[in-house]
This record gives structure tokens, sequence and C-alpha cells, in this order.
């Protein structure tokens, strides 16, 4: 991920390895222009923020569903759409130290499986909600466009971070070389 804005954190870049292997954790960079220098993540610093933004790392990877107890809330409508509501719980107290989150409710559209409001119960007492504001499909793909995630104490927002994705280009060809740390300090 290369950020272009805004200006203050233009030329930043984020590079994650998601493992299918579970006991492998995740490995995640970031480059900081301003020190010309790749930092890596370590995963005990997984629940911390993201760039100052409402996002932490474990925000910005894949969930090992395995970690997790679900259990079906409700089925319902949100915005016109049917939707499943489901709770997920962390089955230790490792993930939910990685996660800082104590479990989570995903409300998941029906038609499209996608994760359109998910509600993050942090263990300091906040709750973050994230909000797939803006998606559309294309050539079959569901694409996010915009989200948001918001930090709340009660009914206070404290803290809001909009993301927003453009010139999104589907099934080109990648090379591998692009995947790197080194690609990071490059740049695109």
């Amino acid at each position: 991920m290369f950020f272009k804005n805004p200006s203050d954190v233009k030329n930043t870049a984020f590079l994650t390895y998601d493992y299918d292997d579970s006991s492998k954790d995740d490995d995640q960079w970031l480059y900081l222009p301003a020190l010309k220098k790749v930092k890596r993540i370590p995963s005990t610093d997984k629940s911390s923020s993201f760039m100052g933004s409402d996002f932490s790392y474990f925000d910005m990877t894949n969930r090992d569903l395995e970690n997790y107890d679900f259990k079906l809330l409700k089925e319902t409508q949100v915005g016109g759409h049917d939707v499943w509501m489901i709770e997920s719980t962390p089955q230790n107290q490792k993930v939910i130290d990685e996660s800082g989150y104590t479990k989570s409710i995903a409300i998941v559209r029906k038609d499209n499986y996608v994760v359109v409001r998910a509600i993050n119960f942090l263990t300091n007492g906040k709750m973050k909600y994230l909000d797939l504001t803006q998606i559309h499909k294309e050539n079959g793909i569901w694409i996010v466009d915009e989200m948001t995630m918001t930090t709340k104490k009660g009914k206070q927002t404290l803290h809001k971070t909009v993301l927003k994705f453009s010139d999104i280009k589907l099934n080109r060809e990648i090379n591998d070389d692009l995947f790197t740390t080194r690609q990071l300090e490059k740049g695109l």
C-alpha cells in the first residue's frame, strides 16, 4: 500500500505478508520517508495505531478464523439489504493481546458476503466501528472505495479515520518484486 495523500503521509508505504499457516505470525513493514527507513512491525505491536489512525496494524491483516468462536446473533436488514449479525470471540488471551479486541460483531450482507460494518470491543472499554461507506461491483468482484473507522467511548466519538481508494485495477499481472521491502523504499 502506497500513500499519496494527505501530504504528511505522502510516500509512506506499507507491506504485509499474511500466511496461511496459523502457527506463523504475519509479517508487516512500514516505510517512513522522513527517516528513509523501513521499520518492521513486531507482532506484539499489532494492536497499536496504524500511522496515527483509528485503524490498528491488526486491522490491516486477515484474521485467522480458527482463533475465534462464532455466534449468529440475528438476521435483519441494514440499508435495505438482508444481513447476518455475527459475533466473534477470541479463543485465547494471545489473540486478545495481539488484536486489542475482546470481541467483534460483524454485519455481513447476504447478497454479497461483504462485511459492511464491524463493531470491535477494545480491552480499554472503547469501541471501534468499521463502516464500508462506498463499495461497487466490477467484473464480478466487490471493491471497497471508501471505509471509515470510528473510535468511541460510550456515545462520544473520539476520533474518525476515512480511507479512500482510487485507481484500482483488477486482474493485472504483478511482478513478485513489487512485494519487497526494497520496493517500499523505491516507491511506485
